[in-house]
């Protein structure tokens, strides 16, 4: 009775030690996770700030400014614009359409150096990047 006893008590702590494992693997998997997205969402921001400050050097416009327009970008992998597509207006449809040609003038964007996969990820499939000059 008493080894019976021994080892369900063995089998629980054992099962209490798997448990436990699997546990501790979940959160070195999630502290992971949440470390490579930090580095994507530090790199994508590096990406999108140059094409912020392409955009803002061919930008011209002459009514009120400080405005914010929010465009979704899909870009080759040479930075030529494929597609613009408005993602939350500014209110003022001539200052989101200046935008939108200071986005085709300043065509192709900066992107040297980006890496493919993380290209892919991101302005391959379509960025929506906020313009607030």
């Amino acid at each position: 009775m008493k080894e019976t006893q021994k080892k369900l008590e063995d089998s629980k702590q054992n099962a209490k030690l798997q448990e436990q494992q699997r546990a501790e693997k979940l959160q070195r998997q999630q502290a992971d996770a949440d470390a490579a997205q930090a580095v994507m969402q530090d790199e994508l921001s590096k990406y999108t700030q140059l094409i912020h400050d392409a955009v803002l050097d061919k930008w011209a416009f002459n009514g009120r400014k400080g405005l914010q327009v929010a465009y979704e970008l899909v870009l080759s992998e040479s930075g030529e614009v494929v597609s613009v597509r408005l993602g939350g207006s500014s209110g003022n449809e001539a200052y989101d359409e200046s935008v939108r040609k200071a986005i085709q003038i300043a065509s192709p964007l900066p992107l040297s150096g980006i890496k493919r996969s993380f290209f892919e990820k991101t302005f391959g499939r379509g960025v929506t990047i906020n313009f607030k000059f």
